[in-house]
């Protein structure tokens, strides 16, 4: 199942609210620049990489004292240490990020939670996933469909009602289409993981051919955004739709594809996954 980090990826920060919009620092553009590169490194699971370069990118934004790039980098630096199993430094970065938050721009305080979400979610305590959602107010639709896709994965979890947070999320894909043409979005993953979320949801109902068409949207945004892990999730996910529809050709083609995807970004254990569903197609 698809990786749900999302919310923590390039945004377009501005170097100083008080400067002319046609200023831009060289260090928040420099940032930037290393925020996309870290982003690629932790998508393919290389998160040393990504903690040294998440770090270089919170040193600049530091630098110019850009409190939006200093909490979003300094969190992704914190996540990059709790999947190293650095807890020590997780919960040190954590609590510095956390002090700031609260004092200097508490509008982006829900980032906090959300981390805490995606830990508890890796660890599978789903109830505590499901207790950090109800704490969020959040009307940003980014981080609202974030939250309903945390709180609607971990409902399925747990046997409970999820009708709620799929309606949420449904109705947020449109405007989110509409944000990311209009070149709006913080982070563009979100449309593909609130689509492939939904068809996630319908294929555990067996719902099939409605999973496909969510699926489908998935991977139309994560091939536009070049993400292969993403991308070779969505294509995993269409292969056992088809597979389950009885069109094993297709099914084969699609785990072909996927396969040969997870080995490029050195997901082994989806890669053993995959190659035994072909063998069993094949066979």
């Amino acid at each position: 199942m698809k990786k749900i980090i999302l919310f923590f990826g390039l945004l377009a920060l501005l170097a100083c609210s008080s400067l002319p919009k046609y200023v831009e620092l060289q260090s928040t553009k420099d940032a930037n620049d290393i925020m996309k590169r870290a982003q690629k490194a932790e998508a393919d699971s290389y998160y040393e990489q990504a903690q040294h370069l998440f770090d270089k990118a919170f040193g600049l934004y530091t630098s110019v004292d850009n409190l939006k790039g200093i909490i979003i980098s300094g969190l992704a630096v914190a996540r990059q240490y709790y999947y190293l199993e650095n807890m020590e430094q997780y919960d040190e970065w954590y609590m510095k990020m956390s002090v700031i938050a609260h004092n200097d721009a508490p509008d982006l305080i829900p980032l906090l939670y959300l981390l805490q979400m995606e830990v508890a979610f890796d660890t599978e305590e789903y109830g505590r996933v499901i207790t950090l959602s109800l704490a969020i107010d959040t009307s940003q639709k980014e981080m609202q469909t974030e939250l309903l896709s945390y709180r609607l994965l971990a409902l399925l979890k747990t046997g409970q009602p999820y009708q709620n947070e799929f309606d949420g999320i449904k109705k947020n894909i449109a405007p989110l289409r509409s944000m990311f043409k209009r070149n709006k979005l913080d982070d563009p993953k979100i449309v593909s993981y609130a689509a492939y979320t939904l068809g996630y949801a319908l294929s555990k109902q067996k719902q099939w051919e409605k999973a496909l068409e969510f699926f489908d949207i998935a991977h139309e945004y994560d091939q536009l955004i070049e993400n292969t892990s993403g991308l070779a999730d969505d294509v995993y996910a269409v292969g056992v739709a088809y597979e389950n529809l009885g069109d094993t050709e297709m099914a084969l083609s699609c785990f072909i594809r996927a396969k040969d995807m997870y080995d490029i970004i050195n997901n082994d254990e989806m890669s053993s996954v995959t190659e035994a569903k072909i063998k069993n197609i094949t066979q």
